[in-house]
């Protein structure tokens, strides 16, 4: 694996791959196992344990994913401060409220706490406003 100073990309790991292994690379990034990759792209499995730079693929394999996964996050990231502000202003809209839930849920945020609204008649909307006013120290709306 690259040492830190000198951090490679994917891409230019790649550049110096056969084009059965980028293939070989591309597979791997959906399959289980070295071997279920290989079988996918005709390779006998035996073959990719044996390839000289098969570290390297290994290593474009992993920056791969990580740059996937950090792309997903960042875009789930954006979504919650959306999914919020929808919460709060959309209370009526169930359609918003149950996507803006389950983006929070993604990124670990816990959208709705119980509440026993039964007693009194109050509508959901009204002790969530009254929490909001709450937790804001007397305003019943968000900053904007």
């Amino acid at each position: 694996m690259a040492d830190q100073a000198e951090q490679r990309t994917a891409k230019q790991i790649l550049s110096s791959a056969t084009p059965e292994q980028v293939r070989w690379v591309l597979a791997r990034l959906a399959a289980k196992t070295d071997q279920a990759a290989a079988q996918q792209v005709g390779v006998h499995p035996v073959t990719v344990c044996k390839w000289s730079n098969k570290a390297d693929l290994d290593e474009a394999v992993t920056l791969l994913l990580t740059e996937d996964a950090q792309a997903a996050r960042l875009v789930l990231n954006k979504a919650a401060r959306q999914a919020a502000v929808t919460l709060v202003d959309e209370l009526g809209g169930k359609q918003k409220l149950q996507a803006a839930n389950s983006i929070l849920d993604r990124v670990g945020v816990q959208a709705v706490q119980s509440v026993d609204v039964t007693s009194g008649g109050k509508t959901l909307e009204d002790v969530l406003k009254a929490v909001y006013e709450t937790d804001r120290g007397g305003s019943a709306s968000p900053a904007t």
